[in-house]
């Protein structure tokens, strides 16, 4: 699983960038909604570290939470998004502040150390992709068995 999420960064960070941003402002540990579809979707993100990637570019590492009642996956411990696209994808802060995941600091650690790439798509995309790889790896582990 952890070798998937790693491997999805590398797929998605090819898709084109937003090209707007919002005057969202992010600092660490602030949570914002982000902008979603459909009932399975109650989508936030919480900022873990913000920082310059080798390329200048700027790399807003967060957790992201589905609040909906019946999510598909509930969290995901740790996403490095460009911080263009974070604000236009969760232009909004939250009501109230969701705490960082517990795994957070071990999936920054595992991407820091394979030195991965940045989502530059909305966090609504990252998630839908995560969840299709969870529900392939489970159904590919069924059949194994």
């Amino acid at each position: 699983m952890k070798t998937a999420v790693l491997a999805l960064a590398g797929a998605l960070c090819l898709a084109p960038a937003f090209a707007s941003a919002t005057d969202t402002e992010l600092e660490v540990g602030k949570t914002l909604k982000c902008l979603s579809t459909g009932p399975d979707r109650k989508l936030y993100v919480t900022i873990g570290r913000i920082e310059t990637h080798t390329d200048g570019l700027i790399v807003v590492s967060v957790s992201v939470f589905n609040r909906a009642q019946k999510s598909g996956l509930p969290e995901l411990a740790h996403a490095p998004i460009d911080a263009r696209v974070l604000t236009a994808s969760c232009p909004t802060p939250a009501e109230a502040p969701i705490p960082l995941s517990p795994n957070f600091d071990e999936g920054y650690q595992q991407w820091r150390s394979a030195r991965g790439r940045v989502f530059n798509v909305s966090v609504e995309r990252i998630y839908d992709f995560v969840v299709e790889q969870v529900a392939k790896e489970q159904q590919g582990a069924s059949v194994a068995h």
